[in-house]
C-alpha cells in the first residue's frame, strides 16, 4: 500500500508544495499534511482523496508504486499509474493499460 513518505517523496520529486498539490488535487492542505504525517504507514483517508492525489502527481509526471516513487515515462503521462479502487493486481495501469495497448496496436 501506499504510505505518507511516498507522496511526501512524490511531491518532493516535482518540487510541489504542499498547497499546490492541494490546488492541483482539491484536497486541503491539512488533510495532505495528516497523509505525509503517518510516515511509514499505511495512508488513511478515502480512497476518493487518495486517487485525487495520485492523479494530480500524474499530472506533474510522477508515479507512486507500492516499491517508490518515479518520474513516470513519457507515454504514461496524463493517467495515474496507479488506483486505488480499481486496476490490476500490481497496482500499474488496469483497464486504462489495457485500453491503450490494444490503442496502440490497433493504430
Amino acid at each position: 500500500m501506499i504510505n505518507g513518505n511516498q507522496f511526501r517523496a512524490a511531491r518532493a520529486l516535482v518540487r510541489l508544495r504542499q498547497d499546490e498539490l492541494a490546488f492541483g488535487s482539491g484536497v486541503t492542505v491539512q488533510t495532505i499534511g495528516r497523509i505525509e504525517a503517518v510516515g511509514a504507514e499505511q495512508v488513511p483517508g478515502s480512497a476518493s482523496i487518495l486517487e485525487a492525489l495520485v492523479a494530480a502527481l500524474a499530472e506533474r509526471g510522477v508515479a507512486i508504486a507500492p516499491c517508490g516513487v518515479m518520474l513516470a515515462p513519457a507515454n504514461a503521462l496524463g493517467s495515474p499509474l496507479v488506483s486505488l479502487s480499481r486496476g490490476s493486481a500490481n497496482g500499474y495501469g488496469g483497464r486504462d493499460a489495457a485500453k491503450q495497448s490494444r490503442q496502440a496496436r490497433d493504430v
